[in-house]
């Protein structure tokens, strides 16, 4: 029985503190575009614009 719940509580423990470095970082606040680039062509603007990324 005490096998068990040492397990559990190792379990729950990897869970809690080992998935944080399983997926990506968010961007920080500065590197997030808010509109299109210049250079873009009239069709990649609209499409942009249509999509709702530049309200």
């Amino acid at each position: 029985m005490s096998k068990i719940i040492h397990f559990f509580i190792d379990l729950s423990l990897i869970a809690l503190f080992g998935c944080e470095n399983v997926g990506p970082e968010e961007p920080m606040e500065f590197e997030l575009l808010d509109g299109p680039l210049d250079g873009l062509s009239v069709s990649e603007q609209q499409r942009f614009f249509s999509r709702g990324y530049g309200l």
